[in-house]
């Protein structure tokens, strides 16, 4: 698939816009000092694990982070992350919520169709 908007070789890289700064969230936009991110795990990370996470981290938001990483068992498995006002829930435990909410959501609009009079078309 070719470039749709070819430029010119003389101009610099586009950059795209950092997760920081689509959010809005003035502490991870302000300074350049390392953001912190609060990170929860069901297990403790591998040392590769910790530094692509890192990496990854770095790279939504621009800026250099350093990891707080804590164990909770409670999220099942899974990452949980918070820098500044962002939030990224990526846990087994919020998707195992997220379906139940799905599943008996749909549930009800099956009791509310059971409820209602069945209609022949004539």
């Amino acid at each position: 698939m070719s470039d749709p908007m070819p430029r010119d070789e003389s101009s610099p890289p586009l950059r795209q816009p950092s997760l920081a700064a689509a959010v809005g969230d003035p502490a991870l936009q302000e300074g350049d000092s390392p953001v912190s991110a609060q990170v929860r795990v069901a297990v403790m990370l591998r040392d590769d694990e910790k530094t692509r996470l890192q990496a990854i981290l770095e790279k939504l938001i621009g800026r250099q982070v350093v990891l707080d990483l804590r164990i909770d068992p409670d999220i099942l498995g899974g990452v949980w992350v918070r820098m500044g006002d962002l939030v990224i829930d990526g846990t087994l435990k919020a998707r195992l919520e997220a379906l139940d909410e799905q599943l008996c959501s749909q549930c009800r609009l099956l009791l509310v169709a059971e409820d209602e009079p069945t209609r022949i078309a004539r």
